[in-house]
């Protein structure tokens, strides 16, 4: 019997790597053809809420955009002359109010005093243009403290200094005060003196009936722009 011939190798550190078994083929002998999954089809009730449930956030987002931010709105009659007329379409930013200072010369939407401010329910049908507000937009022109005093055809004093105001269609004709205006109030006239319905028929204006400042015009197009 011949004895066996043993020899010895000394491995090398590439040859202690543990060779990864081989990828068997696809389509090998004895393997059956590759696994094809199929998602199930989205039901029909599946679909219909996720169509509502995008439809319901959009008119959230809407709702909280147009009554925490900004809103549209349009001018109704002829009691802002020169700058705003019958028709125009404002932006109206409702969010300075609660951290900024109201000044004079501000062109505000609010509510009249005096009269029911709208339910949750007429603030959302408004939103869509279903429901009338009835809200008003003025000029401030008397703030907390002032005493304002219109004097016919000459113009408005404001702590018996007579304002500069480029924006009017005309003088007031008729004698106003004078008049202290009170705390948390605000004096509001319309730019079109003598046309107007304002705070010298109605009062002074709380400021919790404010809803914003009117800033730009977005309509008609020739005329879009800054308010003033």
């Amino acid at each position: 019997m011949a004895p066996y011939n043993l020899r010895l190798y000394r491995m090398s550190p590439e040859n202690t790597q543990e060779a990864e078994p081989p990828t068997p083929a696809l389509n090998s002998v004895g393997s059956g053809p590759p696994e094809i999954l199929i998602e199930p089809e989205e039901s029909v009730g599946a679909k219909v809420f996720y169509i509502v449930k995008e439809i319901v956030i959009t008119l959230l987002l809407f709702l909280v955009l147009r009554n925490l931010v900004v809103q549209a709105r349009f001018i109704p009659s002829a009691s802002m002359h020169p700058g705003l007329l019958e028709g125009d379409r404002l932006l109206v930013e409702v969010v300075s109010k609660h951290f900024a200072s109201v000044k004079q010369g501000d062109i505000l939407v609010f509510y009249r005093p005096g009269e029911p401010k709208p339910t949750l329910k007429e603030m959302i049908l408004s939103s869509f243009g279903i429901h009338d507000d009835h809200a008003m937009i003025k000029r401030v022109i008397g703030l907390p403290g002032d005493i304002v005093e219109v004097i016919p055809n000459e113009g408005v004093k404001v702590n018996g200094q007579m304002l500069k105001e480029n924006y009017t269609a005309e003088v007031a004709s008729q004698p106003y005060g004078p008049k202290q205006v009170p705390a948390g109030h605000l004096l509001m006239m319309g730019d079109n003196r003598n046309q107007s319905s304002d705070g010298r028929i109605w009062g002074f204006l709380p400021l919790e009936n404010i809803i914003g400042k009117a800033t730009i015009r977005f309509y008609p197009f020739d005329r879009i722009g800054m308010i003033r």
